[in-house]
C-alpha cells in the first residue's frame, strides 16, 4: 500500500509539472521564430526552379526570416522582401551540354528583391517563403539602396 501511495504522490508531482494549454501556447509563441522552420511548410527544390516560376510574383512580397542578431535589433523575426525583378541571366543549356556541365534545366536566372531600408543585412543564406512557391533557403547578396529600400540579389546558374 505504501508503494501505491508513493506512486500516487509521484504522479501528482508529474501532473503538476505538465504545462497547461495556456502556458504551452505562450511557450510556443515565444519560440515561434525558432519553430517556424519546423512547421509544415513545403520546401522548394531549388534545382527545379525556373525564371517563369518567379515572374508572376514580380511586385509581390516574400517573407525573409531574420537571423537572431537582426531580430534583437529590429524586434521582428520576419521581414517582407518585395520581388522587383526576375530575368534570365544568359546561362543556358545547349544541345551539346552534358550532364556533367551542371547547367540548370530551363536556364539560369537572377532575382532582385527590396527590403525596408532599415534591414541591411550581410550576404548569406536566408530562409525566404512565399505562399505559392514554398520555403527556399537562398544565398542573398546585398546590392545597397534600391527602390526606396535596401536591395538584395541572387543568381541561379
Amino acid at each position: 500500500m505504501a508503494a501505491k501511495a508513493g506512486s500516487k504522490a509521484t504522479s501528482k508531482k508529474v501532473a503538476s509539472r505538465k504545462a497547461t494549454p495556456k502556458a504551452a501556447s505562450k511557450a510556443v509563441s515565444k519560440a515561434a521564430p525558432k519553430v517556424a522552420a519546423a512547421k509544415a511548410v513545403r520546401t522548394t527544390d531549388l534545382a527545379k526552379l525556373k525564371v517563369k516560376d518567379f515572374s508572376p510574383f514580380v511586385g509581390k512580397s516574400f517573407g525573409m526570416a531574420l537571423p537572431q542578431a537582426a531580430q534583437a535589433r529590429t524586434q521582428k523575426s520576419v521581414v517582407a522582401l518585395k520581388l522587383v525583378k526576375a530575368e534570365p541571366n544568359g546561362v543556358q543549356r545547349h544541345a551539346s551540354s552534358k550532364p556533367e556541365d551542371k547547367v540548370r534545366t530551363g536556364g539560369g536566372f537572377s532575382l532582385e528583391f527590396v527590403a525596408p531600408e532599415e534591414h541591411g543585412l550581410p550576404q548569406g543564406i536566408y530562409r525566404v517563403e512565399h505562399p505559392k512557391l514554398g520555403m527556399m533557403e537562398i544565398f542573398l547578396v546585398p546590392s545597397g539602396p534600391a527602390h526606396g529600400g535596401f536591395g538584395y540579389h541572387t543568381s541561379f546558374a
